[in-house]
């Protein structure tokens, strides 16, 4: 899924904002998080912009959902610089990735490459205010703010550079352009090779077999389905009417007149498109959910995609729905942490009524670690260990398992636990069982047999309580180790409350 802004989604969004007043006036800037800020202007606009990943128009109802109402202390800083300024101009910075807010006596500089910034300088571009200072570059306040008017550079020998560094846009931009391109050379008996250099079209190669159908080839091919051969000759006008090895590696822009005027007439054509891109945004779905946006008309639309009229409708979209899903993830992963803490709290509980347990029959638990204890020291046989429990009858009804090998024994108690309902709760579910049934004789002796067995059962529930027990330890030991356990407990439930 496409992460950030690259220099073409920034021409759109810069293209569209140009259309507000110059006499507007930044009203307030409020902050959704550390990283994202909303400045809302005098023409009822709002701005959001997210360092180093987007900037972009929002509505009002959007911006009602994002805003809590906190305010950071960077947010704090940018008011009181800002506030009440008058916009000039919102521009972009060549075609790098730098959008720059021109206010009446400052200028916000937005950088959306590397981790991004937001930087306030004046008119002579010393440094007011920086988001995220870099020692490297030395960027902090009161330096001077420097940077590059970068434009794009479509010559042949960026070309030969690399086709695919010289036009760096998402791929799928990328493909049509190159597709456009192809189609423009073939034209003039031209394509491109699997390294995207231009080579000459060879009508008995595998080229004219991959462009047979296309409507871009001058003269038509007349195909025998049975035998799938070519029954004409190509139209195509080839110097010397064949293909020579050496013509692969001979530079065709500067010898043929024909092939210099297609290529620079297409990119001439490519750079105004991209100067002036607006008006236009497609999000690209994949498995129902939004993947990608773009500013660029491209000539094939994929299946799952939809078509906004501007393209900062575009990513306000693309933003919501991503927002919705976070907002899924987020109460899940709440959901899962407060189980978590509910399991924590509950085994702390536990640890407490294992120890309450212990200290309401501390004889008899201290009698039975000895009794323990000294089958492991004399040696007792098994036989004789057996003997002596069924002769202390009052110690069976404790001991569920003794393991000598790992020195454990394991108690078990019996405690009943009172859970004596609140009275407004319970006339409560009175008054709405009286309301439900009130016409139905038959649910009304059902409701009165309840509430009888209900008066006599006290709602007394037996439990059972498990205690391992070290028998080389006496009782206090065990406790203390019980409380080390809860102790853990209390820190996991301590940090996840944290988080």
């Amino acid at each position: 899924m496409k992460q950030r802004f690259t220099f073409l989604d920034i021409r759109a969004v810069v293209n569209e904002l140009q259309t507000i007043p110059t006499n507007t006036y930044i009203q307030n800037v409020y902050s959704i998080n550390n990283k994202t800020y909303v400045f809302k202007l005098s023409s009822k606009h709002f701005i959001l912009v997210e360092i180093g990943v987007r900037l972009h128009l929002i509505s009002q109802s959007d911006f009602d959902n994002l805003n809590s109402g906190e305010l950071t202390f960077f947010c704090t800083k940018i008011r009181q610089l800002l506030k009440r300024q008058q916009l000039a101009q919102i521009k972009q910075v060549g075609f790098d990735r730098i959008v720059v807010f021109e206010l009446s006596n400052v200028c916000i500089y937005f950088e959306f490459f590397a981790a991004g910034n937001l930087v306030i300088c004046d008119k002579d571009y010393v440094v007011k205010l920086v988001y995220r200072p870099v020692k490297e570059i030395e960027l902090d306040k009161g330096s001077q703010y420097v940077f590059n008017n970068v434009e794009l550079d479509f010559s042949y020998n960026m070309f030969k550079a690399g086709f695919k560094d010289m036009v760096s846009v998402d791929k799928i931009v990328f493909d049509d352009v190159q597709f456009e391109f192809e189609k423009r050379l073939n034209r003039i008996g031209y394509s491109l090779d699997k390294d995207l250099a231009i080579k000459k079209l060879d009508c008995s190669s595998k080229d004219m077999e991959n462009n047979k159908n296309s409507d871009y080839l001058h003269g038509n091919s007349n195909i025998d389905n049975e035998k799938g051969i070519n029954k004409n000759i190509c139209s195509l006008e080839i110097k010397n009417n064949e293909i020579h090895e050496n013509d692969k590696n001979s530079d065709f822009y500067q010898t043929d007149k024909e092939l210099k005027k297609c290529y620079d007439t297409f990119f001439e054509e490519l750079l105004d498109k991209l100067a002036n891109l607006k008006n236009y945004g497609l999000l690209i779905s994949v498995k129902k959910h939004y993947n990608n946006f773009i500013p660029y008309k491209i000539s094939k639309i994929p299946c799952e995609s939809k078509v906004f009229p501007t393209f900062n409708e575009a990513v306000a979209q693309f933003y919501r729905k991503e927002q919705k899903v976070v907002a899924k993830k987020s109460t899940t992963v709440q959901q899962k942490q407060e189980k978590r803490m509910a399991e924590l709290e509950k085994n702390m509980d536990l640890i407490d009524l294992k120890v309450k347990m212990l200290l309401e029959n501390y004889d008899v638990v201290c009698t039975i670690l000895e009794a323990h204890k000294n089958v492991l020291n004399y040696k007792l046989d098994w036989n004789e260990f057996e003997k002596y429990k069924s002769e202390e009858t009052a110690l069976l009804d404790f001991i569920k398992k003794s393991d000598f090998k790992n020195e454990k024994v394991v108690l078990k108690f019996e405690t009943f636990k009172e859970q004596e309902d609140d009275e407004e709760e319970k006339d409560k579910r009175e008054s709405n069982l009286l309301e439900k049934e009130e016409n139905s004789e038959k649910n009304n002796k059902q409701k009165n047999k309840s509430s009888k067995s209900n008066k006599t059962n006290k709602n007394t529930n037996k439990k059972h309580v498990e205690v391992d027990l070290d028998i080389s330890f006496n009782l206090e030991k065990n406790i203390a180790r019980l409380y080390d356990t809860k102790k853990k407990l209390q820190e996991k439930l301590k940090k996840r409350k944290k988080t």
